[in-house]
């Protein structure tokens, strides 16, 4: 007997379960919301739209004069100055023509000046001479005079067409497009290059007639350009006076100083027109619970929090509450 009671006593002495006390569940505690008073705020009314930027000043150049291309200096991205030469087309067969133009023109002066004082001689001879022989002086005097202007117009026309084998820079900027290459043959109104200036760009986008009212040209716009991640703040530089058939929109243009020349045409940015300045009840995001397009506030009445529906919509530091509650309710976070 006792030896059984010592086997039962160092059985139960090594089992640790059998001495370890069990834990306590502790009661479930209560977790406290938050609570939000309602008060009136101010609020900038803001309209959004995108768009798109374009160089303000972008020229495509074309071939004024058919030839052959001898000389092309410059490629897609190249910076150039004001009048610095760009392409310069072949001018031999102009010069060979301006060249003949000069020799006929110093034979036709030579012949003007004998028909000349033939004439003069025929006016003095008076009734020395026929009437027959005095028009036919005149005649010739008068031809040769017509073909001397005709040869002399057709030299300025040689020597201007000589200096359009030359295509110049209208304006500082960078090449976006060649569209020719070096011994190609350029036709009469083939373009050839174009040029843009990035220093200004502008943006044109639509507006609809309701927002169009509340703007001014000096209006502020901030713009934001996803793919390099900057903002800009710009105002509306003018409105054009034609509304768009097609959108039902006013176009409205926004210009932009382009330091350094970082942004670029055909960049897609956001724009943000500041329409006005309202007062209206903002509340934190989370006292918002938004259900199947529906939403809805938990607002005290009779000294209990109540679900109510709301209209609201995004701001940037919470719900804006269009319609639903009043200034000086309580609410609760969900």
């Amino acid at each position: 007997m006792r030896y059984i009671l010592l086997c039962m006593l160092l059985f139960i002495g090594c089992n640790p379960s059998a001495t370890k006390p069990k834990k306590r569940k502790k009661p479930p505690t209560s977790v406290s919301l938050k609570e939000h008073v309602t008060t009136l705020r101010k609020i900038v009314e803001k309209y959004e739209t995108t768009g798109e930027l374009v160089s303000v000043r972008q020229a495509t150049l074309s071939a004024e004069v058919s030839g052959q291309i001898i000389s092309r200096p410059i490629y897609v991205g190249d910076a150039v100055k004001k009048n610095q030469l760009l392409l310069s087309l072949e001018k031999e067969l102009l010069a060979i023509e301006k060249k003949r133009l000069q020799q006929n023109i110093i034979l036709e002066k030579a012949r003007a000046y004998e028909a000349k004082s033939n004439l003069v001689r025929q006016q003095k001879l008076g009734i020395a001479t026929t009437p027959q022989q005095l028009e036919k002086a005149t005649t010739n005097y008068t031809i040769v005079q017509q073909n001397l202007a005709i040869l002399q117009q057709n030299l300025r026309k040689v020597s201007v067409n000589i200096s359009k084998t030359d295509i110049r820079a209208p304006f500082s900027g960078e090449i976006s497009k060649v569209f020719v290459q070096e011994n190609e043959f350029a036709q009469v109104s083939q373009p050839l290059v174009t040029i843009t200036d990035r220093s200004t760009l502008k943006i044109v986008t639509g507006v609809p007639e309701n927002v169009i009212t509340k703007l001014s040209k000096k209006s502020e716009v901030q713009i934001l350009i996803p793919s390099v991640e900057r903002k800009y703040r710009s105002t509306v530089f003018c409105t054009y006076p034609v509304m768009n058939s097609n959108t039902k929109k006013i176009p409205v243009e926004i210009r932009i100083v382009n330091n350094n020349n970082f942004l670029y045409s055909g960049m897609f940015c956001r724009l943000y027109f500041r329409v006005g300045i309202t007062k209206g009840i903002v509340v934190p995001f989370n006292f918002v619970k938004v259900a199947y397009d529906m939403y809805f506030v938990k607002v005290m009445q009779e000294q209990k929090f109540i679900e109510k529906r709301v209209a609201a919509t995004l701001h940037k530091d919470g719900w804006l509450i269009m319609r639903g509650i009043k200034v000086g309710q309580k609410i609760q976070e969900y």
